[in-house]
């Protein structure tokens, strides 16, 4: 029974020695920030108080921002930044709040305009009828879609150039199960003809060009 005693008295020891050992680092967190407070912002106060309508430098207010940062749980993604290129007066500081998943909206903006930069649009003519493909090319593969009418298809294929030709090869396919295989020889630097086959069973020659 004794024994027991010892143990339990022994764990709550331990525990007590723990939670204290946990309270005392949180007191120096907070002692640290507020020190830091006391010491820098009645400075930056100090230098801009002389009229009342002073503005921060830019300097001042990366150490207000820095401060401010301290607060703020160091796991999140957004922080407090500056944009260097404004003035602000007594009310201080400009906060921009970035997270991933704005960041890769943005980058994915990018990639779309850069895109839409590099696509061309070439006319395909099948069976007297012509149409317009917005073409995004990839070193020797390509991808597109029809331009400027109500068709979700979507073209895939890829240019071949081996023994002094350019040849060329696509498919077209859509969401209902049609497939339509492309495949021709570059005429010049501006139009390719060639032979077509699609899952309905019809085929014929096609024109390509811009």
């Amino acid at each position: 029974m004794q024994l027991d005693q010892l143990i339990n008295r022994s764990e709550r020891s331990l525990i007590a020695k723990i939670k204290s050992t946990r309270r005392n680092k949180m007191k120096n967190k907070l002692a640290t920030f507020v020190l830091s407070a006391a010491l820098v912002i009645p400075g930056i106060i100090a230098s801009t108080s002389s009229s009342a309508d002073a503005k921060l430098t830019q300097e001042q207010t990366q150490e207000v921002v820095q401060i401010l940062n301290k607060v703020n749980n160091p796991s999140r993604n957004s922080s407090v930044k500056i944009k260097s290129h404004a003035v602000y007066g007594k009310a201080g500081v400009s906060t921009e709040k970035l997270d991933k998943k704005g960041e890769q909206s943005n980058y994915l903006m990018k990639v779309a305009q850069k895109s839409n930069k590099n696509s061309q649009v070439w006319n395909i003519t099948r069976r007297n009828s012509t149409y317009q493909i917005k073409i995004q090319q990839h070193n020797s593969n390509f991808t597109g879609s029809y331009n400027k009418i109500n068709n979700d298809s979507i073209f895939t294929g890829k240019f071949l150039t081996g023994r002094g030709n350019t040849l060329i090869h696509f498919v077209q396919e859509d969401d209902n199960g049609y497939y339509a295989v492309h495949s021709g020889i570059m005429i010049n630097g501006n139009l390719f003809r060639g032979e077509w086959y699609d899952s309905s069973g019809d085929s014929g020659t096609f024109k390509l060009q811009r």
